[in-house]
């Protein structure tokens, strides 16, 4: 009896959860280096390929990130890049964002 109250008190059978990484991890140096007139191979060379390849808006490029660790508060990002005639007209940074 002793013994199964102690074992259950133990987080060796806890249960581990992994922390879940998906989309585009920027750095935040690259970001800074983006600047308006870049050409989407620029754009490409500093940030890497969009997560999401809109072809209904080939003139907006999407980087979405998302970090839900195993224990702890769940993180998004989001940077969208607008295109115009080949170059960067606008970038969208929200709030708290890279």
């Amino acid at each position: 009896m002793m013994i199964s109250l102690v074992l259950a008190g133990c987080s060796v059978f806890s249960v581990h959860r992994i922390d879940v990484r998906q989309g585009n991890a920027l750095k935040e140096r690259d970001v800074k280096q983006l600047e308006l007139g870049m050409n989407p191979e620029q754009v490409t060379y500093l940030l890497g390929n969009p997560l999401i390849d809109d072809s209904y808006h080939t003139d907006r490029w999407d980087y979405v990130y998302y970090y839900d660790p195993g224990y702890g508060k769940t993180e998004q990002r989001r940077l969208t890049v607008f295109f115009e005639s080949g170059q960067v007209i606008r970038i969208k940074r929200p709030q708290g964002n890279a």
